[in-house]
């Protein structure tokens, strides 16, 4: 099998192992901090971007928690909740695919993002900003890692919910 061919295999193994560990991860009962602190970690740990921020707000629009991995400096929840990107992914309800722009501070040259979301309310979103390169090959993010990142916020999406459940009660 050619090398790319079992790069590409291997990946596709450590998504699925992944979604399953995540699957796992968040059905136990913790805070909603901590359930987007290990999604995004799974996230980073499946398709190497150099940055990325998972952010979700209230009813109201205001910021409940948020996590961020390789940011050059912390953005503030508001400041991601007020993004055209943010108004973006609630007018599109899907994954959305952007290059050479910036999100909160942060430039990128692709954008890769998609909503937390459960029974149709909007709960906040993901964001993975230029893949790594690797052996001097510019690569981006396909469209397996574009389904991958649709599953892990459908799953993150259930999860928030439940744990928003829990702390009400």
């Amino acid at each position: 099998m050619p090398r790319s061919a079992d790069l590409a295999e291997k990946r596709r193994i450590l998504q699925l192992e992944t979604l399953y560990d995540l699957a796992l991860a968040l059905h136990a009962a913790r805070p909603e901090a901590e359930l987007l602190d290990e999604v995004l970690q799974l996230v980073c740990a499946a398709l190497d971007p150099a940055a990325a921020v998972a952010v979700t707000r209230d009813a109201f629009g205001t910021e409940r928690a948020l996590s961020t991995v390789g940011w050059q400096q912390q953005p503030e929840g508001p400041a991601l909740l007020s993004a055209p990107l943010w108004r973006e992914l609630l007018a599109e309800g899907r994954p959305l695919q952007r290059r050479d722009g910036e999100l909160a501070g942060q430039p990128y040259r692709e954008l890769l993002a998609t909503p937390f979301a459960y029974r149709g309310v909007f709960l906040g979103f993901i964001a993975l900003l230029d893949k790594e390169t690797r052996d001097d090959e510019e690569t981006g993010f396909t469209l397996g890692d574009r389904r991958f990142l649709d599953s892990v916020a459908a799953l993150a999406g259930v999860s928030l919910d439940s744990a928003r459940q829990v702390e009400d009660l």
